[in-house]
């Protein structure tokens, strides 16, 4: 009876969480983007936990803090006239004038909410002839291979962020705009001529980016051939995210590529604590990275706390029901977001419910919804889990396959810590188990080799050659051995150069009791105990 009522408290609670249709707000009221309670306005996993803020000029200027907002459009008003980024010039029929729009955000500070304006284009009415728009950033792999470095060297750990990083970009083509709303001239007879890129154009990033890039390199820093925003040199190394930077080195090498990036660029740069939203904490010789200040915000609008413990990412009793009926209106997307925001940043646990959950983000269900909502409540119960990165020269990884009509492989590397996961439905059939596992190994080597590649990169002495673990006894031996069996003579031969890499020392193959499996959780749903001992082996300590 206790449990049919846990039971029962459960699926009410549940039912309580699930969004309610949205009604959109009517002329007489005020226009504001609310965080309600629960789920009722969830937007994206990044969007989740906004301000009341307008979305307008218009709502801005009637709002109650309409002072604090006319003063942050002046303050961004003033940034552009100091960057020289546009000028007036009378109005031709053959001009194509974009709109402008001001987009408001509430930023909180150790001083209290900041209050803060951007101007952008609309530039989705940009005709343009450059359709080269592509603008890199860093991958999260090379976030925390970064991170690795610092705490192989026990070197510092930066944080920049670039002001109105956009404005610095030239435009290689011309555009104009409307003014300002709310700035407009009485004469209408004008436009702005943009000599700067400006937030909202289309090639503002890639604008961006390589202004950004030239500094750098006049500097003296290498881009990396294998990620054009990871920039190093024999002092310092730096991973850029559009106009956020992560750098490491010595405390003189840093200071004075401060020195010189303040010549051309204005820039804030401290002691790296959150970056990209991940938690940096340096402890005595080890830096840890966790997601504890996000899962806490995610928290605060589905009320996890409230909800009962849950203590595996995924059930291993849970069956989809491919009959359930589709319910679109499910705020499921939302909840997958979150937990793949979370898997690719600094939880590998969460890798395989991750990619089980996202199979179905076209057809959502009430059984599927109320299991990644379970999931989420795991993360909060493990909420201050973190990543942790030692000086160490290991070089590791796992690998692991499950057979089935549908095989999921996994695989986890490590140097210094946990650097780069990946848990994937594989696209193509298998006959055995050990095809499935060899072409896990293919997928966990070509990762190896990754970063490998940048290791060498940045440091030309690092010589360790990496180690890929796996619990296939047939696939170490017969790559022991050199020759393929008939029964894995048909493996495309992509998935073979594992062995021509084995061959040439390039790595090394080591079979491990499948207890000890590392990325057995990444391939299939484990039990608690599983999960636990996962989360120790993963170097997964809490911050305090």
């Amino acid at each position: 009876d206790d449990d049919s009522d846990e039971e029962e408290q459960e699926e009410n609670q549940m039912q309580q969480t699930t969004v309610s249709q949205s009604v959109p707000p009517t002329k007489e009221k005020n226009k504001y983007s609310k965080c309600p309670e629960r789920l009722a306005s969830l937007r994206s996993a990044h969007n989740l936990f906004c301000e009341t803020i307008p979305t307008n000029y218009d709502q801005a200027v009637i709002s109650e803090e309409k002072e604090n907002w006319y003063n942050a459009m002046k303050s961004e008003l003033k940034s552009l006239e100091e960057h020289n980024v546009f000028e007036i010039v009378p109005r031709k029929d053959s001009q194509n004038v974009i709109p402008l729009k001001w987009i408001f955000k509430i930023k909180p500070t150790e001083q209290g909410p900041l209050y803060k304006a951007r101007l952008v284009a609309q530039g989705f009415k940009q005709e343009t002839s450059n359709e080269n728009s592509y603008a890199p950033v860093v991958s999260y792999a090379n976030i925390r291979s970064t991170i690795a470095y610092a705490a192989r060297n026990n070197h510092p750990l930066f944080q920049f962020d670039v002001r109105t990083a956009f404005l610095n970009g030239f435009l290689d083509e011309e555009v104009y705009v409307k003014f300002p709303p709310g700035f407009q001239p009485e004469n209408n007879d004008s436009v702005l001529k943009l000599k700067k890129s400006l937030y909202g154009l289309r090639s503002s990033p890639k604008n961006w980016y390589e202004h950004f890039k030239q500094i750098l390199e006049n500097f003296g820093l290498n881009q990396s051939l294998y990620d054009p925003c990871l920039f190093f040199n024999k002092q310092i190394v730096l991973a850029i995210y559009v106009d956020d930077g992560l750098i490491t080195g010595k405390q003189e090498n840093i200071k004075a590529f401060s020195d010189y990036l303040k010549s051309h660029l204005t820039f804030e740069i401290k002691i790296a604590h959150s970056f990209l939203g991940i938690n940096i904490e340096r402890k005595e010789n080890f830096y840890v990275i966790n997601s504890s200040t996000y899962i806490e915000k995610i928290n605060e609008a589905l009320k996890l706390d409230q909800m009962k413990p849950y203590h595996v990412p995924i059930s291993t009793s849970f069956v989809y029901d491919p009959q359930a009926t589709i319910d679109t209106s499910l705020p499921y997307r939302q909840l997958v977001g979150i937990l793949n925001h979370l898997s690719i940043t600094t939880r590998p646990d969460l890798s395989f419910a991750t990619s089980f959950f996202s199979r179905f983000l076209n057809r959502p269900t009430n059984q599927l919804y109320k299991a990644a909502l379970k999931s989420l409540t795991y993360v909060f119960q493990t909420r201050t889990c973190g990543l942790s990165y030692h000086c160490t020269e290991k070089f590791f990884g796992y690998t692991d396959a499950t057979f089935s009509e549908n095989c999921q492989f996994g695989y986890i590397i490590f140097t210094n810590g946990a650097i780069e996961w990946v848990s994937k439905r594989s696209s193509t059939a298998h006959l055995s188990s050990n095809d499935a596992e060899i072409c896990a190994l293919s997928e966990g080597f070509r990762s190896v080799m990754r970063i490998t590649n940048i290791l060498r990169e940045i440091d030309p002495q690092f010589v360790e050659i990496p180690v890929l673990q796996t619990d296939s006894l047939g696939i170490v031996k017969t790559l022991e051995n050199g020759n393929l069996s008939n029964k894995l003579r048909h493996i495309n031969i992509a998935n073979l150069i594992v062995l021509q890499a084995v061959r040439n020392n390039e790595v090394q193959i080591e079979w491990i009791p499948g207890e000890h499996q590392l990325a057995d959780g990444l391939t299939k749903a484990v039990p608690q105990n599983k999960i636990q001992d996962l989360l120790k082996s993963l170097d997964l300590s809490s911050l305090k």
